[in-house]
């Protein structure tokens, strides 16, 4: 019989068509930096993709799927070293908290996962290697990048009057999944992948676990999912295919500034508008208290101290600050309260005041109070200003995360063999 060459031995080893030996398990499929990550890890990872997505458990599967795993197995290595670099470790209580938020998320009894990954021949030492990546990258993220986001109220301002031009009274539920193109030798081969990718979920794959596998978004970690959106809150040409998509249809790769988005249209659903006092409000209110026989000059005393209030609260942790002084009677946080439940003054503020505006002092029986609007839904169902800034705010993680992964990548000793 004519020998195994090493190739096609790695090969069959990677595709499981004949059982593995130790040196074959011992291989080399790429090195990353001092790390190796062996033939055996990538052909682990290969059969947990497609147990877990639904995928063909066919040679060919195999053979498509193995770039895509490859890379996320490098950047895994590459996040855990970064993390290692800055001493930021995972512990095995959080693993063991992501292990049974996995079990919740998948309606399985406690112990169940182990159970699972039994049952599918997935070997729970290459799903908790996942996990800790996950968790230490994150870590990498909060204390590198999440300091260096901030979004401007003009940005928000810019975002809501593009709601508004677009608004067409539809909502849509979406998914997604986004690859990078980091240089432009890339884009040849992760637009191949994308395709590849869409193709495999039209054929019966799972979206959610592909995009936890392969999306370099944020949302990978949540299956891809974006939410409920409206035109204008995401670019043009994402905007522009999903108005064409019909509930339950997947979207071509589409080229972005910075990548290429396969879009999911779960569902969508039309909006209707508001009356002004059935929206929710979230307030801040400081109250002065007197008893009922205070002179004259005591009230006067009281008006002051509220009017400097106003004079100097500019957002609503001001007013938590202020309303914890020696001279404050109390300090009341009434958050997503209904406008129409609230009374007196309190309603006319609510709709009339700037969000972040305090009120000028307000006189009541035997009181004087500040109140400030800090969060309160937009007139037809728009999406709140804080909704666009956590938006907005993700698409600059997403950015600022892949460009220093990116860095991470062309800073490393990567000798790929496979």
């Amino acid at each position: 019989m004519k020998a195994t060459t090493p190739v096609v031995a790695l090969l069959a080893l990677l595709l499981g068509i004949v059982p593995a030996r130790a040196e074959e398990i011992q291989r080399i499929a790429a090195i990353v930096n001092d790390e190796v990550i062996s033939m055996y890890d990538l052909a682990a990872r290969v059969k947990m993709v497609i147990s877990t997505s639904r995928l063909p458990d066919a040679p060919d599967t195999r053979r498509r799927i193995v770039p895509q795993v490859l890379r996320t197995l490098i950047d895994e290595r590459l996040q855990l070293q970064e993390a290692n670099r800055l001493n930021l470790k995972v512990s095995e209580d959080e693993l063991l908290r992501a292990v049974e938020s996995l079990e919740q998320r998948n309606n399985l009894v406690p112990g169940g996962f182990d159970r699972f990954l039994t049952q599918n021949g997935i070997e729970k030492s290459t799903v908790m290697a996942q996990l800790r990546a996950a968790f230490a990258w994150s870590k990498v993220v909060n204390q590198r990048i999440r300091p260096r986001v901030a979004i401007g109220q003009e940005e928000v301002d810019e975002v809501l009057d593009r709601i508004k031009r677009n608004q067409s009274r539809q909502e849509y539920q979406v998914g997604e999944i986004f690859l990078a193109v980091d240089s432009p030798e890339d884009e040849p081969s992760v637009r191949q992948a994308a395709e590849r990718l869409a193709g495999q979920i039209r054929n019966g794959a799972t979206f959610a676990v592909l995009a936890e596998q392969f999306s370099q978004s944020a949302s990978a970690s949540s299956g891809g999912d974006v939410g409920w959106v409206q035109l204008g809150q995401l670019t043009p040409a994402l905007d522009d295919t999903l108005a064409t998509l019909s509930p339950g249809q997947i979207s071509e790769p589409i080229r972005t500034l910075t990548g290429f988005t396969i879009l999911l249209l779960r569902d969508r659903r039309t909006l209707s508008a508001k009356a002004p006092n059935e929206r929710a409000v979230s307030l801040r209110q400081i109250v002065l208290k007197h008893p009922p026989d205070a002179s004259a000059d005591a009230i006067l005393a009281q008006r002051k101290l509220a009017q400097q209030i106003s004079e100097t609260a500019t957002t609503c942790d001001d007013m938590s600050k202020l309303g914890a002084g020696p001279l404050v009677t109390s300090s009341n946080a009434l958050d997503k309260v209904m406008i129409k439940d609230l009374t007196g003054p309190l309603q006319s503020l609510a709709l009339e005041l700037d969000i972040q505006e305090p009120s000028p002092p307000i006189s009541g029986e035997d009181n004087i109070s500040v109140v400030m609007v800090c969060e309160r839904d937009a007139e037809a169902n728009l999406p709140s200003r804080t909704d666009i800034t956590n938006n907005l705010g993700r698409e600059r993680m997403n950015i600022l995360t892949r460009r220093y992964l990116r860095d991470l990548r062309l800073g490393a000793f990567l000798d790929v063999r496979v």
